[in-house]
């Protein structure tokens, strides 16, 4: 396959990401009346899970098109050197850690409660990028604005960074 018409390389963990994501936004987003009015936490569960599924199948299918397309292919872990990748991840966190902080209304309610939130980049997203460097690639495409930290480094100047707000 040429890489003429390539767009993007997609990594497991990255579809993996976003199921996960998809599942919290579902479930965040559902109606909260009628959750409560559902019979036990089994018939939430199927609600949830009937709206995650045909999302997740979207994703897939989309994806799968794409890949016969060669818009993109799926990456192949067998030639990276993964330990060397978790090591870099976890020198990356120590260097780019978030910063902590302090909200006073729950995020959902909106009511009054205080508490502590880590906001940044985190050991996949750093784990992505590494990926993206072992790839070759030329762009980096997100929805995580924490990569504004790290676009603007010299350690990544040959990676474009795309940073889509959702």
């Amino acid at each position: 396959m040429g890489k003429e018409g390539l767009i993007g390389i997609v990594s497991i963990l990255s579809i993996l990401e976003s199921i996960d994501a998809i599942r919290r936004r579902v479930t965040e987003k559902e109606d909260k009346d009628y959750l409560d009015k559902a019979y036990n936490d089994d018939f939430r569960r199927t609600i949830i899970q009937t709206q995650t599924d045909a999302i997740d199948k979207q994703l897939a299918g989309f994806l799968i098109a794409q890949e016969r397309l060669t818009k993109l292919i799926f990456a192949d872990f067998s030639r990276v050197d993964l330990n060397e990748v978790i090591n870099r991840t976890y020198d990356f966190e120590k260097k780019y850690f978030g910063i902590i902080r302090k909200y006073h209304r729950c995020g959902k309610c909106r009511r009054d409660f205080e508490n502590y939130s880590y906001k940044g980049l985190g050991f996949i997203d750093a784990m992505h990028l590494h990926l993206a460097q072992e790839f070759h690639c030329k762009k980096f495409i997100t929805t995580d604005q924490y990569y504004n930290h790290v676009s603007n480094n010299t350690e990544y100047n040959h990676l474009e960074f795309e940073i889509f707000r959702p």
